[in-house]
């Protein structure tokens, strides 16, 4: 008997320990249940770039009740009877849901208002939802300007219940009233367009701990430049390299070397290619051979070549001249340098979105080369004027040795020490005279 009771004691021990194992993992399957819901709109945009102006909007597509197509459910309720719209920009930056940087882009999360806490449903059941971002509602957009709409879809099942005294009393229910008991959201396409079955959290303001914004995202990106159509770099320039000299020995005819490469911003797709203009006296040149160009093309603008992004483009320019971009777009980085001309010095200052930095110089007849990691950690272009403004300037060399113009002092000093000498030289002779 004794040995019967250490093996029914035994067995106790094993079935105690397998429910205090079993038990959490019986907890983290029970469904989490989420009675609010609301769509994130996430703009990316390059670095600095203003958010637009306009609407985003997302429809609701009635799919079916309990499963039968045949019956809808209702969209009265949902932002303006199954559409819910998005406004960019928000007047104040805290007036956005979150924001953050990653790498190169802003990212600006923004949720819509509470999705189905307006809705008067007919009866319980499971009322299900298709939702999309409608596509173009910004219409078209201006020259240099792109927006990339979301491709995302999510299937949405809202559960709804009667009240009964053995449920969780909803605030403000009375045994018999209709309420929402959990929403399911499931992301069923992806932004790149391709099919997945995911459930998702769909609760405004996240979990305030690892996300603070509902799961049921919609991306669009957003990229500029100011331009226009690329084809006035008088009036539309987005980034301008300048020559300018100065000094007694200076030359206004000598060409100096440039080469500059620009790197699209992450969020620009493709290998784009920028448009250079040569500017002078207010216009672009017609013919670019002096600036290093054998082959060029020309438009309405004038003469230009261009340039892929991260490809370096090499130029020479003389005092006077500026190379002109028309094309690149906010968020767009850049190096840029000058090869050193034997007896000039040679500096630059460096002006982003229309603020300019401090000179960075280097060594008489050594290169400079932007950004140096002491003045300019990163050059970036942004909204506003962006220009490296370079300046070499040649004062000559000090001479040493006796000049023309030296030999008056020269004399004067010479005369001086002369007089002194013979002062010394009379007194020691009147001194041995009185000696003997």
């Amino acid at each position: 008997m004794f040995k019967t009771s250490k093996i029914v004691i035994a067995l106790i021990l094993v079935i105690t320990l397998c429910s205090v194992l079993l038990a959490p993992a019986a907890l983290a399957n029970q469904a989490q249940v989420y009675t609010k819901a609301a769509i994130t709109k996430v703009l990316k945009v390059p670095t600095g770039t203003n958010v637009p102006t306009g609407d985003f909007t997302f429809t609701f597509t009635p799919v079916s009740i309990n499963e039968d197509t045949n019956l809808k459910p209702p969209v009265t309720g949902i932002g303006a009877a199954g559409l819910v719209t998005i406004s960019y920009p928000q007047a104040e930056l805290a007036m956005y849901t979150y924001t953050e940087t990653v790498g190169d882009n802003d990212i600006y999360y923004l949720e819509s208002g509470e999705l189905f806490g307006n809705v008067v449903w007919p009866y319980a059941g499971i009322f299900e939802y298709t939702v999309k971002e409608d596509a173009d509602t910004f219409g078209e957009m201006p020259a240099g300007e792109t927006m990339t709409y979301s491709k995302a879809g999510y299937t949405v099942k809202v559960h709804v219940r009667e009240y009964t005294l053995t449920d969780i009393r909803p605030e403000g229910k009375n045994v018999g009233d209709l309420y929402i008991f959990t929403i399911g959201t499931y992301r069923t396409i992806n932004e790149d367009g391709s099919q997945v079955n995911v459930k998702v959290v769909p609760t405004p303001d996240g979990n305030n701990v690892e996300y603070f914004y509902s799961q049921m995202t919609f991306e669009n990106i957003y990229t500029k430049h100011n331009g226009g159509d690329g084809t006035d770099p008088v009036n539309k320039s987005t980034l301008s390299i300048s020559k300018a000299v100065a000094g007694a020995y200076s030359s206004t005819s000598v060409y100096f070397e440039f080469s500059v490469t620009v790197t699209k911003p992450s969020l620009s797709t493709g290998i784009p290619e920028y448009k250079a203009y040569i500017m002078e006296n207010g216009s672009a040149l017609t013919n670019l051979t002096d600036n290093g160009f054998p082959t060029y093309a020309t438009d309405n603008g004038g003469a230009y070549v261009t340039v892929a992004s991260g490809s370096s483009l090499a130029f020479k320019l003389r005092a006077g001249q500026h190379l002109a971009f028309t094309d690149i777009p906010v968020g767009a980085s850049y190096t840029v340098s000058e090869t050193g001309v034997a007896g000039y010095v040679p500096s630059a200052i460096v002006t982003t979105d229309n603020i300019p930095g401090a000179e960075a110089t280097a060594e008489r007849s050594s290169d400079l080369i932007l950004p140096d990691d002491s003045v300019y950690e990163l050059l970036q272009v942004g909204e506003l004027l962006n220009r490296v403004a370079f300046t070499n300037t040649n004062d000559g060399v000090a001479e040493t040795g006796v000049t023309i113009s030296d030999l008056p002092f020269y004399g004067l000093i010479l005369l001086a020490i002369g007089g002194a000498a013979a002062i010394v030289i009379i007194k020691a002779r009147t001194g041995k005279t009185k000696d003997k």
